[in-house]
């Protein structure tokens, strides 16, 4: 909890009554090997070493239970078949979240991106977490007051974090770094919201900065998705200068960490335009988006999909000049479930999209790669969005292991090695051809 000297009842280790020498030998122990991960002529780096970020979006809830007064992070609740907690203290919560780091490790990958372990915001609260009730899922909420010392909210979202870069930092058999989402809400982000959200990365910046385990932070990213989440959109000079304050404020606190942004990409150019913003890099979201009147059981319907996706590859080495990485992209697909059902392929479409989406990603000049998600869920539910509860690499239910893996993607991530084989693979002219993908993605009229 940094320099907080409040004793709350957060579950973790109380620092008032852990003795300094034990704190110094943590500190050490926790740090001796442990390298930031740092940039070179637009090339991640970690300990000399091109670093190439292959990062898992992994979804937590923060937790409240009545019955003993504590609040807690959890994997989320809707990875579990019965859409419950499976966990119900710090130490339960915090060995299964280990579970499931290092599964995500043995899968081949190396970072994670923390999901839903940020402050929300509304006019009449103002900053406030959103916790679930252990007992029956339903909603407390938290106030933040940023520039209060003694404020509970910010104690309780620094000591989430604090946990977070520990375990991340001791996943087996690697380390993990981790790309922190600040907001994911569906905001109008107005000057109240943005003044406290500036205050909040004040405090942050400069709590993390100082932690042990500070160099298991890969990113900071912003805002999640503005073309969806922000509304009304602000002009191109309001997005500027809201995410050069925000950079600005992380970097004078925190300079060996990297500042990026969720980014629609074509979709963001007339606000949140990535190709002018203030950021370390930018994080491109893109999916497999289908039409209903395609047919996804047809090879040519699929590998049509393929390449529509890797045009929003080949506009983004157009015209960005900072590095960028995929953020987040999926497929979903199930043992369970299929395409009559609105789902996007079977499990073979799954490896397929895996192994051209890798390769494109990496020809087409990106410099990271992030899936969504880890594990299915089930908060969509029934109804037109019943296909998003499946872009998990393991089927909801099950723990971690060989039989909740959607193979063989999954096989694919596990042996997986960045390399450029050759350019990026789009079917691209400088004139308009309405028989190209490119300037007509379903080829209307079909």
């Amino acid at each position: 909890m940094g320099n907080n000297n409040t004793s709350i009842n957060t579950g973790f280790r109380n620092i008032n009554i852990l003795p300094a020498v034990i704190l110094l030998f943590l500190s050490a122990f926790g740090t001796a090997k442990a390298q930031y991960v740092t940039m070179s002529g637009g090339q991640f780096k970690l300990n000399g070493e091109d670093f190439y970020p292959v990062a898992m979006n992994y979804r937590v809830n923060i937790v409240y239970n009545e019955n003993t007064d504590t609040y807690f992070l959890s994997p989320s609740h809707s990875y579990n078949i019965t859409n419950e907690f499976e966990c119900s203290s710090t130490s339960t919560c915090c060995s299964q979240i280990k579970k499931d780091l290092d599964y995500i490790s043995k899968m081949g990958f190396n970072t994670i991106r923390l999901v839903s372990c940020s402050p929300k915001y509304s006019d009449n609260e103002g900053l406030y977490l959103d916790f679930f009730k252990y007992q029956d899922t339903t909603h407390l909420h938290v106030p933040i007051n940023p520039s209060d010392p003694n404020d509970l909210g910010m104690s309780l979202i620094l000591s989430f974090y604090d946990k977070i870069l520990e375990l991340v930092d001791n996943t087996t058999p690697k380390p993990l770094k981790i790309i922190l989402l600040l907001s994911g809400s569906k905001t109008e982000l107005n000057q109240t919201e943005v003044d406290l959200r500036s205050e909040f990365l004040e405090a942050l910046s400069s709590h993390l900065a100082s932690l042990p385990h500070a160099s298991a932070l890969f990113a900071y990213d912003l805002i999640n998705e503005p073309c969806y989440h922000i509304h009304p959109q602000k002009t191109k000079t309001e997005a500027c200068k809201i995410i050069s304050t925000w950079y600005d404020i992380l970097k004078t606190n925190d300079p060996k960490h990297f500042v990026t942004i969720g980014s629609c990409g074509t979709k963001d150019v007339f606000s949140f335009d990535p190709t002018i913003l203030k950021l370390d890099f930018i994080s491109l979201h893109y999916y497999s988006k289908f039409k209903s009147f395609e047919n996804r059981t047809l090879p040519s319907v699929q590998q049509a999909n393929r390449v529509r996706n890797v045009n929003n590859l080949f506009w983004l080495q157009q015209v960005s000049v900072i590095p960028w990485i995929v953020g987040e992209t999926g497929f979903t697909a199930s043992k369970y479930h299929g395409i009559s059902e609105g789902l996007d392929g079977t499990l073979a479409d799954m490896e397929d999209y895996v192994s051209q989406s890798l390769k494109a990603v990496c020809n087409c000049g990106g410099s990271g790669y992030s899936w969504w998600m880890y594990q299915d869920v089930w908060y969509f539910g029934e109804g037109k969005n019943f296909k998003k509860n499946f872009y998990g690499l393991l089927e909801r239910g099950f723990i971690p292991s060989p039989e909740a893996e959607k193979q063989p993607a999954v096989d694919i991530f596990r042996h997986y090695t960045p390399l450029r084989t050759g350019n990026c693979p789009v079917d691209y002219s400088p004139t308009y051809d309405a028989d190209k993908i490119y300037y007509n993605p379903y080829l209307y009229p079909p």
